[in-house]
């Protein structure tokens, strides 16, 4: 699945897509988020999630409005059946750039079944 949309979020914390510029991305997973956390039969305001590596991303109406169950849950069928899903074509936009990736990486040693740490064996790969 690809997904090929306009950013139009202003503030974008540290990850450098120019409001306004496209973004054309694989996507892992996609799903329905509502605005309160609810089920769809509860809150009507609801957007779109994708994950895409180690980014997510939201998904709304070009205007910057929450989408309804019926368009957000058409979208995420759509992005689904798609090889490619053009959101200008639907009039929506991508919003809410998230950078998941750790701030900093752990190594820590795997358990036995007794819960006792292994030996961590440490090598280095050349290029």
């Amino acid at each position: 699945m690809r997904i090929l949309g306009k950013y139009i979020d202003p503030k974008t914390e540290g990850i450098l897509i120019a409001q306004g510029g496209y973004v054309a991305t694989e996507v892992q997973s996609v799903y329905v988020e509502t605005y309160n956390g609810g089920s769809v039969d509860e809150c009507d305001q609801c957007l779109v999630a994708l994950h895409s590596g180690y980014f997510i991303y939201k998904i709304i109406d070009k205007d910057g409005n929450y989408l309804s169950p019926e368009t957000a849950n058409f979208v995420v069928r759509a992005i689904a059946a798609s090889d490619v899903f053009d959101l200008d074509q639907h009039g929506l936009a991508l919003c809410d750039a998230l950078d998941i990736r750790p701030e900093m990486i752990s190594v820590s040693n795997e358990l036995d079944e007794d819960y006792n740490p292994l030996p961590l064996e440490v090598f280095v790969v050349n290029h």
